[in-house]
């Protein structure tokens, strides 16, 4: 059995729901797929789709994050006092007001993912939406697809469940998880791919400090404990695309920075926008179309 999961990213202000977003990649892709002689994706209803970062039902307790972020910025707009008149102030007030929103309502997502137990509550918002979906016990291919913040996620929660570094058994029961359950998917679900976009992972590979030594000694991260190095159900190797573009200045390239998987870093230039191109990964056909080109690569062995 193949399942997909749709994580999406940093959660502008007033965000309602991402089945318009995901709906659109999938619609798209699929058409793209068909074209070049692939399976559709499967609809959305067979799929996992997350929401995390604000009030939604299926957002769980992650759902303060922007509650906490209005506070913020509802203070910070109460004590910015009035721009002066000069010819520089209004020059570049107009730049400053997306600036500072882009800083409390983008990077501020992925500052609060970033600690530990933000990573560990949002992780548990999408480790139960798969668990509603997927059974741990059922041998499962898995197509991950992350979109900002979401790739971190993505990467993380493969990380979480297929590296050696798992969780002991009291830690997991602590956060409420079932630890029979973990090793289940463990054993059980294989990664078949993962596709990220707009991704800041390589931006921050040094929020560890393990990670920071590696690279400090000019190593490369190893995508086996991503599950990227085991065999899926069918026979075929994983595979990791990441489209990224310069003028999102969100998104980097991965490939670089991981080996022991089939990687590719695919580049479609689908926006000249600063403020508009991280989000429309999920809606442009150039996005579409070099991930349906790469999407039936048949990777060798993996070293």
């Amino acid at each position: 059995m193949e399942r997909v999961v749709y994580i999406h990213g940093v959660v502008p202000q007033g965000a309602v729901d991402h089945t318009t977003s995901y709906r659109a990649f999938r619609d798209g892709l699929s058409s793209r797929l068909d074209a070049e002689g692939h399976d559709a994706l499967p609809p959305l209803a067979d799929s996992v789709t997350v929401e995390w970062g604000f009030p939604h039902p299926l957002a769980g307790d992650t759902a303060s994050l922007a509650r906490a972020q209005e506070v913020i910025t509802r203070r910070v707009d109460a004590a910015t006092p009035s721009d002066r008149t000069s010819f520089s102030a209004l020059l570049f007030a107009p730049a400053i007001e997306p600036v500072r929103g882009l800083i409390q309502h983008t990077w501020a997502d992925i500052v609060h993912y970033v600690s530990e137990k933000g990573k560990a509550r949002i992780r548990n918002v999408v480790w139960g939406r798969m668990l509603e979906l997927i059974d741990p016990h059922e041998p499962t291919d898995l197509t991950v697809i992350g979109h900002s913040a979401g790739s971190l996620i993505a990467v993380d929660l493969l990380f979480w469940l297929f590296s050696h570094q798992r969780d002991d058994p009291d830690e997991l029961r602590a956060m409420g998880l079932d630890p029979d359950e973990v090793e289940a998917a463990h054993t059980n679900w294989r990664v078949r791919r993962l596709v990220t976009f707009g991704s800041p992972i390589a931006a921050l590979l040094i929020r560890s400090t393990a990670v920071t030594d590696i690279l400090a000694a000019d190593g490369t991260l190893d995508a086996a404990d991503l599950g990227l190095g085991t065999r899926c159900h069918d026979g075929q190797m994983p595979l990791w695309l990441n489209v990224w573009d310069r003028h999102d200045v969100l998104a980097y390239p991965v490939e670089p920075f991981y080996t022991g998987a089939e990687i590719h870093d695919l580049y479609p230039d689908h926006s000249d926008s600063l403020l508009g191109s991280h989000e429309a990964y999920w809606h442009a056909d150039r996005v579409h179309r070099v991930i349906a080109d790469a999407w039936g690569r048949q990777p060798g062995p993996l070293t």
